[in-house]
């Protein structure tokens, strides 16, 4: 009689089992300690706190545009072409003032008409190709600059020290300064009033954001 010979089964299901076991203990590893958007876990609160030391904090303050003009009246005493100095000078002004009213919604309301003059002449200052700018829109802008700022000034309560008094000076060597400007010369020939005109704002600026 011939032997039969009998072969035992291989089981793989072990085998099948560990793969299983390794893939699951794979997958809690990257849950555990590869989630970094976990608001719990270490590493994301530290990369978030990291990121805000790099970012340069966020200046909304309307001293921004009233530093800037500071300085372009200090930075450039001796301009060369007093046309473009004007023109320069006027749109840092009106900017700076624009962004004093835009963070009061009060002085919005109140002083909306005078921003708007200011922007017309202001409009026309820029518009103005020639050569020889002429001094009536000049005297018209900075009437507008010289109107605005004693709004300004006269809405706000004065927190910074001075009295009432040297306020009422200063917006008064503003208005004097505007007016100082002759229609009938260009302004080419009158860079003394021009600088006169954004020291004295610059000062009553230096004031208003104190």
């Amino acid at each position: 009689m011939a032997e039969i010979k009998i072969q035992k089964k291989r089981r793989t299901g072990w085998i099948w089992i560990i793969a299983l076991l390794i893939i699951i203990f794979i997958i809690w590893i990257v849950v555990r300690y590869g989630d970094f958007t976990n608001n719990g876990n270490q590493p994301a609160v530290v990369a978030d706190s990291t990121s805000r030391y790099n970012e340069a904090p966020e200046d909304t303050s309307s001293n921004n545009g009233i530093k800037d003009f500071d300085q372009f009246v200090n930075n450039n005493q001796n301009p060369n072409d007093i046309a473009e100095y004007t023109k320069e000078g006027l749109s840092k002004l009106s900017m700076a003032l624009n962004q004093v009213i835009s963070n009061n919604s009060r002085l919005k309301e109140k002083l909306g008409e005078r921003t708007d003059s200011l922007k017309g002449n202001l409009d026309k200052v820029k518009n103005n190709n020639n050569r020889e700018m002429k001094s009536a829109e000049i005297k018209k802008a900075f009437l507008s600059c010289s109107y605005l700022m004693e709004g300004i000034k006269g809405s706000s309560p004065d927190s910074s020290g001075s009295s009432p008094d040297s306020s009422r000076v200063l917006v008064s060597e503003v208005k004097e300064a505007a007016l100082s400007v002759n229609t009938a010369v260009p302004i080419e020939k009158q860079d003394e009033k021009v600088k006169n005109f954004f020291r004295k704002s610059d000062s009553l600026l230096k004031q208003i954001r104190s």
